[in-house]
């Protein structure tokens, strides 16, 4: 078809054409004009073509009627020299025309060939005055100016000659020749104007049709970076949370483990997949706390607080450690607590130096108690009582005891005693003085003029003797200090503690001055050795 190769702004306007709209061979042909433009979207993309057919019955029915009154004969004749509307032999039949009628150009061959020769024009011959114009649909469209027609009137010689109205005559006919241009430029027109107006339409509608995808297009892609920048932001959160240092648990409202970090793992000695979806409480309700802390516990998460606090709890080793434990309950807006965070540090070194500095305070306060009553001691006795006693109630020690050994050397007498009985302490300390640190460790540190202790009496191998008496009374860990003066051993000082690891460098050191310290006062006192040495053999 013609026009599919068309380009944008062109029209095709097909040759009079006599077509049978019934598909009936008897019926009548009609003429038609077939006008055809193809239609570009906003892209320039050829999207189809619109076909009109315009029934031209009435255009020559008109053309007929205002030619009616002419003294000579008007024709209308096709490119191809048809006559479209004269005089024929099938005339009576109503618009019929066939190509294989005669035609103008047949039956007047010179005549047809001088008005193809210009657009508009006139000539006499022997017939008359032959006056002929051209009808163009658009001059500047080379496929319409091929289907032109021409209109071609003769004034017979006769009229031309014998009638001097014929020039009015004439004069009309020129202008009906005018009229039915200026109707056939303004039917073009109409047309064109059309098909601009459903161009525009189709412009209009692929514009929408294009902002519409912009639109949506934006949307999917911000969408789409909105839901990147989240898996990141999501990611680097998982990141986060798995380097944590502190062990990080979340469980749901049935308190189920549902996500843990590698520090909870390490913390704990649990692998991850051991404990994820298991109950918590086979994790950290271990025995340390009570079932009252627990529901106290649960009852502060429960009702949207935040529970900080410290527990003890135990490695799958089995063994017990000390825990900061910080539980945040998660609360979805409609469904209430949905899950609990819990952020856990181990703090058990920390609890260990906290306790190494209470117990290095208190031996601080101890040595000083004792050193104001040394600075004004007069008495031995009252010397060494104050000095057992200060070391049980200001330094927090479970028993004290200061022994003198008798004369021969052999034996050692308690002098002064606090936190025990007289009774007891002589069981306890009925073994013989020996040098070997597998005795009892007062008369070891008298033999050696050195200090002997131990921090796990239990576990010691030194302590094996004298362990079950030790651990009856309640001790853990002991230290005997040898009370010296001028290089000469006047007694022992031994303190025992109800708790391990008691007994550091730092608090050794302090004590050990202090023993000197007291061995120095007895020594001034006039007679103190042997008046303290007196009374522990009475």
């Amino acid at each position: 078809m013609a026009a599919n190769k068309m380009a944008p702004e062109q029209l095709y306007i097909s040759p009079l054409e006599f077509n049978d709209p019934f598909g009936d061979e008897d019926s009548p042909l009609q003429p038609v004009l077939r006008i055809a433009a193809p239609v570009f979207d906003g892209a320039g993309a050829r999207r189809g073509v619109l076909v009109c057919d315009y029934a031209a019955v009435e255009l020559l029915a008109r053309f007929e009627k205002a030619v009616a009154g002419n003294a000579g004969r008007t024709l209308l004749l096709s490119p191809e020299g048809f006559l479209l509307t004269s005089a024929l032999p099938d005339k009576g039949q109503g618009l019929v025309f066939k190509p294989t009628s005669p035609n103008f150009s047949a039956y007047r061959p010179l005549i047809w060939a001088r008005i193809n020769q210009a657009e508009a024009g006139q000539f006499e011959d022997t017939e008359g005055l032959w006056t002929f114009n051209t009808v163009f649909l658009d001059r500047n469209d080379a496929a319409l100016t091929a289907n032109a027609w021409k209109i071609v009137a003769l004034l017979p010689a006769k009229k031309l000659y014998g009638n001097p109205e014929l020039f009015n005559t004439f004069l009309s006919a020129l202008l009906v020749l005018l009229v039915l241009q200026a109707v056939g430029c303004w039917k073009l027109a109409d047309v064109c104007q059309g098909r601009k107006r459903i161009q525009e339409q189709l412009r209009d509608s692929d514009e929408q049709l294009q902002n519409l995808i912009v639109a949506r297009t934006s949307e999917w892609v911000g969408d789409a970076l909105s839901r990147e920048k989240t898996a990141r932001q999501l990611k680097l959160l998982d990141t986060a949370l798995k380097a944590a240092a502190q062990a990080i648990v979340i469980v749901d409202s049935q308190a189920v483990i549902r996500w843990a970090n590698p520090a909870f793992s390490a913390l704990t000695g649990f692998a991850l997949e051991d404990v994820l979806g298991k109950p918590s409480k086979e994790l950290i309700r271990l025995g340390a706390q009570s079932e009252t802390f627990y529901l106290a516990l649960a009852n502060s998460i429960l009702n949207q607080r935040v529970w900080r606090g410290e527990i003890i709890n135990k490695h799958r080793d089995g063994i017990f450690y000390n825990e900061s434990l910080t539980i945040s309950p998660i609360r979805h807006r409609e469904s209430g607590n949905t899950h609990f965070i819990a952020l856990i540090e181990n703090i058990s070194e920390r609890k260990q130096a906290e306790k190494r500095l209470a117990n290095l305070n208190r031996v601080y306060a101890m040595t000083c108690e004792i050193m104001k009553l040394i600075r004004h001691a007069r008495d031995s006795n009252a010397l060494c009582d104050a000095a057992c006693r200060i070391a049980v109630q200001e330094g927090g020690f479970a028993m004290a005891w200061l022994g003198v050994p008798d004369a021969a050397g052999e034996m050692l007498h308690p002098a002064a005693f606090a936190g025990i009985d007289k009774e007891t302490l002589a069981q306890f300390n009925r073994l013989p003085t020996s040098p070997e640190q597998n005795s009892h460790p007062a008369h070891a540190a008298y033999a050696q003029m050195c200090n002997v202790g131990s921090n796990d009496i239990e576990s010691d191998p030194r302590t094996k003797d004298w362990r079950h008496k030790a651990l009856a009374l309640g001790y853990r860990s002991m230290l005997s200090l040898p009370v010296k003066t001028k290089g000469k051993v006047l007694g022992v000082y031994s303190l025992y503690a109800g708790a391990t690891e008691v007994f550091t460098n730092r608090e050794i050191k302090l004590l050990d001055d202090l023993a000197n310290e007291i061995g120095l006062a007895l020594n001034a006192i006039d007679g103190g050795a042997e008046q303290y040495r007196a009374a522990a053999e009475a």
